[in-house]
Order: C-alpha cells, then structure tokens, then sequence
C-alpha cells in the first residue's frame, strides 16, 4: 500500500528510495549510508548520509516497536535544504540534509537502512515538486510561419475571386454584342455572389495543400540523415535519435544553449596533478616525498585528515573512498599513492598513516561542513598528543581573508593559485592553526548552541564558524585536473563564434562550475564575474538594479561582456520573479556567460521559461540525466546525451534522451548538429514552403490572365483534369528534390565559418519580404508562360 508519515521503512543495498525519509540506522558502525542522486542533481558521485545520532541503535523488530520518535519540519521544495528537528523520548536534537534520503535516490554500498518516512504522498515529495509541469507538444517556429503564409493566401484568394467577380457582374450588365453572352436576368448581388462563389472554386486550389504532406515527408527523410550521419558520432554504432522530426529546422535558429555539467561537458574523472607549499611544488604523478620540504609534508598530511570520506577495504586490501566531492576523493587519493594513507574512520576518530610511520589515531572533534556561500570546510583535530587544531580548506578567496598577515606567503600562493588555474587545474588552498584548550572551550559552547538551534541555524552556525576559522597559517595550494569531455574547446569556440550563448546549470559546487566554464574556453581566465547572493526577495531585486546601473553608467549594458554572471539556486528563485525578471535578463544578457550553481531540475526549467518570454528566441537545452528532464521540456529544443552501453561515465538510464526532441553521443557533435544539419534545414524547408507557393501561384495567375480575355466569364484555360494533376504530378518532384539535396555551401565550411549561422538565425530566408520577392517572381513567371507562345 502507500507510505504515510511515521511509517518505518527498511531498504536494501540497490533499493530505490520510495519516498523521502529521516535515517533511524544503518548497517555500518558509523551510521552512514551511501545514496546515488544521479537522477535528482545530475551528480554521479555518491552522497553520504549519517543516522540521528539518537537512534543509531535501531536494528530488530523489537527495538522498531518501542521506538517512540516523532520529526518536526519545514516544508520546502529544494533538494539541497531540510531544516527540522526529532525528538526520541524527552530529547530533542536538530537534524538536516545530511539525515534525509530522497525519493528517486538509490541506496549503495550499504548493507540495510531503517528509515521514518517524513513525507509519503508521492506527488509532495521533493523529487515530485520538482518535476515540471505537463508541457503541450513542441510546434516548429515554421509551422507558425506556414500558417500565417496560408492565411496570407486565403485573403489573397478572397481578393482576387471578389475582383473577378466584380469585373464579370459589370461585363454582363455592359455586353450587347456577343450573341453567345446570354444576359442574366437576376439583379446585381446574385450575379455577383454566383460568380464570387465560381471562383472560389476555381482558385481554392491556390493554396498548396500537398506542401503540408510533401513537409512530412521531407522531415521524415531528413531525419534519416541526421540519424545516418557517421561524423555524429564517435563509434561504429550509432547512437544519434531524431526523436521529434518537427525540429528539424529549428536547428538553424537556436541562440541560447543552457548545458548541464557534469556528464555533459566533463567526464567527471579527477586526478590529483599538483600542489606547491612555500615555493616548493610536487607533481603527484612523477615526483617522490623522499626529497619532499617539511612544508609539502604538512600539506599532505593535512590533505589526509580535512575531509569526509568514508573508506571501504576490500578482500584484497585496497581501499575505496566514498564521499559527496570527488575533489576530496582525488586529493585523498593521490595523498594516499605517496604515504599519506586514510585508514579508516570510526565514529570520533580517524586512522591514518606518514611516511616511516605507524599508524595513529586522531580525534575529529567537529567537522564544519562545506557549504556554497561559505566556499570552505574545517575540521577541528586533537593528536594523539593532546594537541587541538582546525584545518581548514576550501576556495582562495575564502582562505586567503581568514589568513595571518604574512604577506609574502599570501603573494607567492596567490601567484601558484593564478598558474595551477590557467593550465587548466582545480585549486583549493589549505591553512591551519592551533587552538588553545580555552578558546577551544568557549568556542564549543557557542557551536552547540548554533547546532541545535531551529531557528535560523544556518545564519548561526556560519558565524560560530567564523569565530574559529581566523588568524589561520597557510599550508599551500592543490591543484586537481577536472577532465573535460573530448573536443569540448573546440565545440564551444564554434557556438560562441556562431553567437550563441552558451550558460551553465548545475547542481555542483561554485568553484567546480566556475573552473569547467574557464577550462571550456567559455570565459577567459582574467574575466571578472557578477556574483548574485540574496536571501530575500527584496535583497535579489537591490542587488540587480545595483549591477545594472554599474553597467549602465560604464556604458555596457547594451552589449555583451567579457564578464561571467554567477547565482545560486536560491537567489535564482527570487529572480524569476515576475517582478524582477526582466531586469534580471537583461543584466545576463550583459555577461558572456551565467553560471547556475546548486540549482534544482525545476529552476533550470523556470530560468529557461523566463528567458524564452523575455527575450523570444529559440533555446536549446543539453543534459545527460533524468534531473536534466525539466529543462529539456522547457526548451524549444532538447538535447539528450545517450552513449550506450559503452559509456565510462556512470550510465543511470536514458531518460533525458527519450525526453528530449534530439539523442546524440557526446556534447562535441551539438556544433555538427546546430551549424551544418541546423543550416541546411532551415533553407531547404523554407525554399520548400516558398517553392510551394510560387508554383500554385504561378498556375493560377495564368488562369486570372485568362479571365481578362474571357471579359471574367469564370472559364479556364486549362482542361479540368490537367489541373489537380499539377501539384500532385507534374510538380511534385522538383520542391522534394531540392528540400532534400540542396546545399549552398559543403558541411566542413559551415562548421568552419560559424557566422554563417546567424544569417539563418535571423530569419531573413523565411521572412515575408523573402514571400513577397517570391511572389512578384511568381507574377512574372505567370505573365510569360501565359503570353509567350511556345
């Protein structure tokens, strides 16, 4: 039956969360648990989860029975937040997301998890909350186009049959000669309204109703070419779908791009290059710590215990980490390669290892966790030694302003900061202090009040934190190489040349989104960014007037920057506001890229909605996973990436590419897609529609030539049967021909010279001045093949 609230939910190892629950125990000692999120966030690195520390020891039937808990919470639809507190007796203490499973997870690498469902009705999930909404079936821009042409045609039918009838009521009323001529005895409005009617007849066929199947059929074959194009993919096998044939010509209109991250312009495989303390630098991959600096041995060993990773033996002895970032996991790792090992972690403490060492053991005594605002972490330590010590890492903005006033080391790592960043690597900087036994003690008092508080928890806990992590002494600088997918530099050159705007949404961390978007060429390394940061509503609205009026009085505004604009999903909630949406627009518009940082499937698809009505141009959305679906429906055209069976980067499923209207491999053949298919579409669909017209129009002025010559007697030149027979035979075959073969310029030129693009963006081929050029064409033409002898 349903789950409701209250009810205990026991999961397996690979169960799919059923509905969103409150951790009572779990099968490790700790209490942990790990959950794969890849159909929520898009993340495929695996989360961890920790028990309410006041039921970690739940496990029969029997201890479930006499359990008597009850959870309080606020209601909200952000994956990313849960602020609510469990009482288990007469105690009361506060719990958050790192307590709380999500519908839509899996369970992973954990044996069984007890589990209070919080909320059961599926649709009040937060998965289901943020779930776009049903979205009415895609229409192509030229569909629009067609119709208006249609109805252009319809009025031009009915002028030209109401001129013709006129004409011929005044011809019989003035005709006395012509024998032949029988004279009509009815008045005027009958005379007229019988002609009017008889050539309606005769020209209804002006409109040429076979271009609407001839169109089908075009885009039918059309997508049989994108889906047989080798140069779209990477493998003998093909895994390119054209899965809504409407969109194909919208291809060649697209101006705004909004691609997922993770997945889809990296690969999400991490490795520990570098890392530089005090002048001296170590590659990771080639160096040694035999003739390593004390400093570089601090680092490292600082690397091995500030972290919060789980570790896993294996039968063989090798260790697995698991962790919500793989930054830690690949700094932990490559610390590990050169003997600074992470054992294990118990429920207080942590083992690990030095060089020339045995093992030792370390109390974690608080882990001030990461968050996107704050940009750092901290872990408070005591040695084995009695020694109490914070060591803290995260961003270097961040850690250089909690710094000592040692200039000279704050200057040469901001210099290693600059060159680790500008070949391509992730940076994170390390510093630490001691803390005397009394500070440390006046300090835990004001952090247990920040941590069991309800109210506000977050404003307080981020100022307990600031009172320990200050007066710090750097330790060095880490350099972490993120992998880009193949040919991810090249592809956006291309789109950025075709003047496209390319922007970033994503559920990962601020610094991560910032260093793809450089790393992809999207921005330059230098480039100065807008960084959006509100609480409140009337905060967001004050911070984009005041960035727009910067803009304004730099003169800037108007045009596109060499600046990034940055927001976090909550801030990205009060800007698309109706009421301060358009403003936020046009200051994105403003940046050469936004980055959404933390942002849930709904936002994404809620800051595409918003741009689309701003600005009116067609957009295109890029993911890999079933939290990309939203925005991919949202879009005017969604992209999904789907590579088979082979894929290395974590396969969940194919849900973005069965929702989207195109399935490609990787997002380095999007430029393909876009600046050679989308081109070619656009102008053979509308040479299609105009061709269309122009030969029914051609046909039937020739009969309206005729009308003038027969004084409007509502005779045609032509024999009955000759006239359905012209559309359906005599020229069917050159618009099909042409709308499938033309080419006006080869493949390897248009994905070279990408400023082609934008002439086929603007709409100049399929424009009503474009109509009307056909159309006096079509008068001429007419006019010769009615007059010229043959």
């Amino acid at each position: 039956g349903s789950l409701i609230p209250g009810d205990v939910i026991e999961l397996a190892n690979g169960d799919l969360i059923p509905a969103d629950a409150v951790i009572i125990s779990t099968s490790e000692p700790l209490g942990t648990c790990h959950i794969d999120t890849h159909e929520l966030d898009g993340e495929s690195n695996l989360k961890i989860r920790q028990c309410v520390s006041l039921t970690s020891r739940i496990e029969t039937d029997e201890d479930v029975e006499k359990l008597q808990m009850s959870i309080e919470y606020k209601k909200e639809r952000n994956l990313y937040n849960f602020v609510g507190k469990a009482t288990v007796g007469d105690k009361t203490i506060p719990i958050g997301p790192a307590q709380l499973l999500l519908r839509g997870a899996g369970l992973r690498n954990t044996e069984w998890v007890l589990a209070m469902v919080v909320i059961g009705v599926k649709h009040q999930t937060k998965q289901l909350m943020n779930a776009v909404t049903p979205i009415p079936p895609k229409r192509s821009n030229y569909d629009n186009f067609v119709n208006k042409l249609i109805l252009l045609m319809v009025s031009t039918i009915a002028v030209i049959s109401l001129i013709s009838a006129l004409l011929g009521t005044l011809f019989r009323y003035r005709e006395e000669t012509h024998w032949y001529l029988n004279k009509f005895e009815d008045d005027y409005a009958s005379i007229f309204l019988k002609y009017f009617l008889q050539y309606l007849v005769i020209f209804h066929n002006m409109v040429p109703i076979s271009m609407i199947a001839t169109l089908e059929l075009v885009r039918f074959f059309q997508s049989y070419f994108i889906n047989n194009d080798r140069n779209l993919s990477s493998k003998s096998c093909n895994n390119t779908v054209v899965r809504n044939s409407n969109m194909n010509e919208m291809l060649g209109g697209v101006k705004f791009i909004f691609s997922d991250k993770t997945g889809t312009l990296t690969k999400n495989i991490l490795t520990f290059k570098k890392c530089f303390a005090f002048g001296s630098y170590l590659d990771i991959q080639k160096d040694n710590t035999e003739d390593a600096s004390s400093e570089l041995t601090r680092l490292l060993e600082a690397i091995s215990i500030c972290h919060t990773l789980i570790p896993h033996k294996k039968q063989n002895d090798e260790i697995l980490y698991f962790s919500g970032s793989n930054d830690e996991k690949a700094l932990v790792e490559g610390a590990a390669r050169l003997g600074f090992g992470f054992l294990d972690r118990k429920k207080d403490c942590i083992e690990t290892t030095c060089p020339g060492e045995e093992c030792r053991t370390i109390e974690i005594l608080h882990i001030i966790e990461y968050s996107s605002e704050r940009r750092r972490m901290s872990v408070i330590v005591q040695y084995p030694n009695k020694d109490k010590m914070v060591i803290m890492k995260g961003a270097d903005s961040a850690v250089f302003k909690r710094l000592n006033d040692d200039k000279e080391d704050m200057l040469s790592a901001m210099e290693c900061v600059e060159k680790f960043a500008s070949s391509g690597l992730r940076t994170m900087c390390y510093a630490y202090r001691n803390i005397a036994i009394e500070e440390y003690v006046n300090w835990k008092e004001v952090w247990d009040q920040a941590t069991s508080s309800v109210i506000e928890r977050d404003v307080k806990i981020k100022e307990a934190a600031s009172k320990i992590e200050c007066g710090l002494i750097l330790l060095g600088v880490t350099g972490v190489e993120d992998q880009l997918q193949d040919n991810v530099n090249e592809s956006v050159k291309s789109l950025l040349g075709a003047s496209m705007n390319l922007w970033i949404l994503t559920g990962d961390r601020h610094e991560n989104a910032v260093n793809t978007v450089k790393l992809a060429g999207l921005i330059q390394e230098s480039a100065p960014f807008i960084e959006l940061r509100a609480t409140t509503e009337e905060k967001a609205i004050e911070t984009v007037e005041e960035n727009l009026k910067t803009l304004q009085n730099l003169n800037v505004l108007e045009s596109q920057n060499e600046i990034g604009l940055l927001i976090d999903g909550t801030t990205l909630n009060f800007c698309c506001l109706s009421n301060i949406a358009a403003k936020f627009v046009r200051l994105c518009l403003a940046c050469r890229t936004v980055i959404c940082f933390r942002v849930d499937p709904l936002q994404k698809a809620e800051l595409i909605r918003i741009v689309r009505k701003e600005t009116g141009q067609t957009t295109l959305a890029i993911g890999d996973g079933a939290n990309d679906v939203p925005m991919i429906q949202t879009a005017d055209i969604g992209v999904g990436l789907y590579r088979g069976e082979e894929n290395v980067i974590d396969v969940k499923g194919k849900e973005a590419s069965c929702a989207a209207d195109f399935s490609i491999e990787e997002f380095q053949f999007l430029p393909r897609l876009l600046l050679v298919h989308g081109t070619w579409n656009g102008l053979r669909v509308s040479k299609l529609v105009f061709y269309s017209f122009y030969k029914s129009a051609v046909f039937y002025l020739c009969i309206f030539w005729h009308c003038l010559a027969s004084h409007f007697s509502a005779t045609i030149v032509f024999d009955r049967s000759t006239i359905p027979m012209y559309n359906l035979v005599f020229t069917v075959t050159p618009p099909l021909v042409m709308s499938l073969f033309d080419r006006f310029c080869n493949a390897d030129f248009l994905v070279e010279s990408p400023k082609i693009y934008q002439y086929i963006r603007s709409g100049e081929h399929r424009s009503l001045r474009m109509f009307f050029l056909w159309a006096v064409v079509a008068i001429y033409h007419s006019l010769v093949t009615y007059l010229v002898p043959v």
